[in-house]
């Protein structure tokens, strides 16, 4: 079976130069998405962005740079992980930034690892220190902290957005989980393949329920505007981003990849206010850095934990 041959390599620092490359695709993921968001129902957004990842990705099976092994038991073994990456996911995100603002949908959604250690607790009874817990209380009171910096006009839908966000920080979390243990089966490509046309068909069966069958599916391809950040995020984004994420999760335990998440909150953070000129009041100041804080605390005590995390 064929695979990218640099990502072959067993070298340490490859995972790495990985992780940065997906915090930058995926930081500037929400402007993106956001941008988008202004010309595109959500649906809509989804349901182009996936149907161009699928695309590309049939494209590469056919001129068999890529090859994958169909069957039944691919379908049926990695659905569960679509489920939650990309169809709870992407519900979650997308709407959460249509209601909040880019730089916080990037806030909300680097809680991912604070979730990742309370699932192992749940069902893994993985267990945690009194130290932890203060953690992840600190993250907490940041999101309360984010959620009162709506304005007191827009309030609900702010609250909604983040809602939605946490949801999509659940999903991924749940993914991120899973699919440590697919990847012992499964190669990147085939995780990747098996999810983003699970996302096309559904996300795209969603936009004909939500959405009228007179307006023209091809509408946002004619925009400028529209057209570059479908191509940034179902082909940047959909594709590279998601499998540089499984081919990490190969070689990394969940809690590790997870430490990205931080790195991507920044360069969301930056490219909210710097390109869009959102707020980044008190509140936003405070939250952040308790929740970037409760984050990065977590997962340093996380790793120096002697036994690492395994999923049988």
């Amino acid at each position: 079976m064929k695979d990218v041959p640099f990502l072959n390599q067993d070298k340490p620092l490859l995972p790495i130069l990985a992780g940065i490359l997906i915090a930058f695709l995926f930081g500037f993921s929400f402007l993106f998405s956001k941008q988008s968001l202004n010309t595109m129902a959500p649906m809509e957004l989804l349901a182009h962005r996936f149907t161009l990842a699928s695309l590309l990705l049939i494209l590469l099976i056919a001129v068999k740079f890529i090859q994958i092994r169909w069957n039944w038991h691919l379908l049926f073994d990695l659905l569960p992980l679509a489920v939650f990456q990309p169809l709870l996911y992407f519900l979650g995100e997308t709407y959460g930034i249509k209601y909040t603002s880019a730089s916080e949908s990037g806030i909300i959604i680097s809680l991912t690892p604070v979730a990742v250690t309370l699932l192992e607790v749940i069902f893994l009874k993985e267990r945690v220190k009194l130290q932890q817990w203060f953690l992840i209380m600190m993250t907490v009171l940041g999101v309360v902290l984010i959620v009162l910096a709506g304005s007191a006009h827009v309030f609900q839908r702010h609250l909604w957005g983040i809602l939605a966000l946490l949801i999509a920080v659940i999903a991924a979390s749940v993914f991120n989980i899973l699919s440590r243990k697919s990847s012992r089966f499964y190669t990147p490509i085939e995780i990747t393949v098996v999810r983003m046309v699970t996302a096309a068909v559904f996300f795209n069966c969603l936009r004909l329920v939500t959405m009228s069958p007179t307006e023209h599916y091809f509408g946002a391809f004619l925009q400028r505007d529209s057209l570059f950040g479908l191509l940034y995020l179902g082909l940047a984004c959909s594709v590279g981003a998601f499998f540089l994420m499984n081919y990490m999760l190969n070689k990394m335990p969940a809690f590790q990849v997870a430490t990205f998440v931080n790195l991507t909150t920044v360069i969301s953070v930056m490219a909210g206010v710097i390109f869009r000129k959102e707020s980044f009041g008190g509140y936003h100041i405070i939250g952040t850095i308790l929740i970037l804080g409760g984050v990065g605390g977590l997962n340093l005590t996380v790793y120096k934990r002697p036994n690492k995390l395994k999923i049988k």
